[in-house]
Order: structure tokens, then C-alpha cells, then sequence
């Protein structure tokens, strides 16, 4: 089950449309639509909104409604290096490098 999966759910429990969903959480029925369909994610202040609105706890939106955590590594490694026009942050599986430019045009 994927996060908008989730939020979606709990939406439907509750037997709310997704203008009532976003009107107690504040934000907009597009907004809660794309959450839905995975196509954005919610702020984190937004799924503890949810948590209290809901009485769910937040560990059950976001472990049930992530899918993507691989839940037989223990422990998690992350590097950061920065250089004088990149960062490159590090992992045991992935790699990603950040360039930024100082010039100013």
C-alpha cells in the first residue's frame, strides 16, 4: 500500500470527500488528489495533522503507506561530502551528487 493508498483510506473511513479532507487539514482538494495518486507527499506537519484529526498514529500512515522502505536493513549509512561546487551525499546503495553554481548573473 503506497502513501496516497493510505491517506486515501483513512479519508474513506471516515466517509469524507476529498474537499471535506482537505478543508480540516487546510489545504486544497487538488493538493489531496495528487497525494492520492502518489503524485506529490504530504509535509510531515501535514501527516501528524492527519494522526491527531484521525486518531491513527503517525508509524500507521507512513509504514503502512510506504512501500518502498526495505525492511530487512538494520542500519542505515549516509555520507555527506562537499566540495567547493558540489555535494555529494552517500549511502550504501545510492549515490547522489547536488551541483550549485555561486555565479551570479
Amino acid at each position: 500500500m503506497t502513501l496516497g493508498q493510505r491517506i486515501q483510506q483513512i479519508r474513506i473511513e471516515h466517509s469524507l470527500s476529498q474537499e471535506e479532507f482537505a478543508d480540516k487539514l487546510g489545504t486544497t482538494r487538488q493538493t489531496v488528489s495528487r497525494w492520492e495518486l502518489d503524485q506529490t507527499y504530504p509535509e510531515i506537519s501535514k501527516i501528524v495533522l492527519i494522526s491527531k484529526l484521525f486518531s491513527v498514529s503517525t508509524d500507521s500512515i507512513l509504514k503502512n503507506g510506504i512501500s518502498t522502505f526495505d525492511v530487512d536493513v538494520e542500519y542505515f549509512t549516509c555520507g555527506v561530502y562537499r566540495g567547493t561546487n558540489c555535494e555529494i551525499v552517500e549511502t550504501e546503495k545510492f549515490a547522489l551528487m547536488l551541483y550549485c553554481s555561486m555565479r551570479k548573473k
